[in-house]
């Protein structure tokens, strides 16, 4: 977790440095940057997102795996909440509650 946080904190802080110095810059022309950057984020959500998930769908699909971690293994349920064995004795009458007289 302490590795990403400073990737991402060290990624900010450098592309805020790349911000300044552009903007800083004589020659700079505002416009051309933002339509620049509006390019770059239709050609990520319609060029590489597409290709990423197309790519993990195939991953998915054909099941490719990597070797299992420890304790990433979880039980088969049961339907219905069926136990394995059943108890022994009969539960219901042993802990069933008394009937009053005449209620019957």
């Amino acid at each position: 977790m302490r590795t990403r946080v400073a990737l991402v904190a060290t990624g900010a802080v450098l592309i805020a440095y790349a911000i300044g110095g552009a903007l800083a810059d004589d020659g700079a022309d505002p416009i051309g940057m933002a339509v620049f950057l509006l390019a770059v984020l239709v050609a990520h959500d319609a060029v590489w997102m597409p290709v990423v998930l197309a790519i993990v769908a195939v991953a998915v699909r054909v099941r490719i795996r990597t070797k299992p971690r420890p304790g990433n293994f979880r039980k088969k349920a049961r339907p219905g909440g069926v136990r394995k064995k059943p108890r022994p004795g009969n539960f219901r009458k042993k802990f069933a509650r008394p009937v009053p007289p005449g209620a019957g």
